[in-house]
Formats: structure tokens, C-alpha cells, sequence
């Protein structure tokens, strides 16, 4: 495993713990982070995206388990005796953020293939030969 793969996993584990506290913290605990409340969901679930996709994580169940986390965290907060309820505009600026993830990790993904050197072609075996 390379270090930024090890690297991406720590910032993922670190990035869903903060924001699970953060999503199941009781309303009356909560600061205000001077920040629409749907522009930070984009912005968590943005930068959960990115650091799944520097873990290795392939975009297909990244983008799943992303959906159910969304998802799940809002039911618990309408489910949980919180102050909280559960949004569905919440869930849908997580997955703004996670599709706007994905696109700019496979935009970055493409140019760095286009920017890296081609390989020069093998050279040829060499040739028998030919019987006189």
C-alpha cells in the first residue's frame, strides 16, 4: 500500500467519525459554523469523496456507501431524541457533494494521464536470420 493510499484511509476513518459526531450531536450543543447548513453537507460529503477515492476506493461502492451514510444519518437524527430532525435537502446536498466529489476526481484522474509521458514502444526482438 503506498502512503498516500494509507494517507487517504486515515483522513476517510478521521473524516467519517468527525462527521458522524457532528451529524448526531443534540441541536442544543451544536455551534453555529457561520455557514449555510447546506453548503457544509456539500462540504463534508465533498471531502469524505475525495479522501474514499485517495484511499482506493472504487467510485461505484464509494458512491453507495456515501448514499446509505446520507441517508442514514438523517433518519437518525429525526429517530433519535437529538432536538434534531431529519431532512431530506440535507441528504440531497450530501450526494451534491459526492457526485461534485467524484467529477473532480476523475477530471483530475484524466488530466494526469494526459500530462504523464508516453512510454516509448518496446524495442523489437531481434530478428533470425533468414536462411541463405
Amino acid at each position: 500500500m503506498t502512503r498516500l493510499r494509507l494517507l487517504g484511509r486515515v483522513l476517510f476513518g478521521v473524516l467519517l467519525v468527525a462527521s458522524l459526531v457532528s451529524f448526531l450531536t443534540p441541536a442544543d450543543d451544536l455551534a453555529d459554523p457561520g455557514v449555510d447548513d447546506k453548503v457544509m453537507h456539500a462540504l463534508t460529503f465533498l471531502a469524505l469523496t475525495l479522501s474514499g477515492v485517495l484511499a482506493g476506493v472504487r467510485p461505484p461502492p464509494l458512491l453507495a456507501g456515501l448514499a446509505a451514510y446520507a441517508v442514514g444519518t438523517e433518519v437518525l437524527q429525526h429517530l433519535l431524541p437529538l432536538g434534531r430532525h431529519g431532512d431530506a435537502l440535507d441528504a440531497l446536498a450530501d450526494l451534491v457533494g459526492v457526485l461534485v466529489g467524484l467529477l473532480l476526481a476523475t477530471g483530475a484522474r484524466t488530466l494526469s494521464r494526459r500530462a504523464r509521458p508516453a512510454r516509448p514502444a518496446a524495442p523489437a526482438p531481434p530478428r533470425a536470420p533468414r536462411p541463405r
